[in-house]
């Protein structure tokens, strides 16, 4: 299983934000990837190039984000994707 999105952020703040899905300790990152092991199998991420999007004077980061799945169920997957959604949200108010 795979998921990809196009997200709001630097490689420095993903990776900042991943321990708060994850823990520290279960990822092991080399440039813009790396392989998360859990107890129900291994996540591989990709970062894309890092670009921008320009938006009058406003500037925001972007990133393809590709995570893809191994020995997940899909209900594993579905509830680790809402962690993940939830953990690197961004919002206004």
């Amino acid at each position: 299983m795979r998921y990809e999105r196009q997200m709001s952020v630097t490689h420095a703040d993903f990776f900042r934000l991943l321990p708060r899905v994850v823990g520290e300790n279960r990822i092991q990152r080399q440039a813009n990837r790396a392989v998360i092991k859990t107890e129900k199998g291994r996540i591989s991420v990709r970062l894309g190039p890092e670009s921008c999007l320009k938006i009058a004077l406003l500037e925001l980061p972007m990133t393809d984000v590709s995570l893809e799945f191994h020995g997940y169920s899909q209900a594993d997957y579905q509830q680790f994707i809402d962690r993940f959604r939830l953990c690197l949200h961004k919002g206004g108010g």
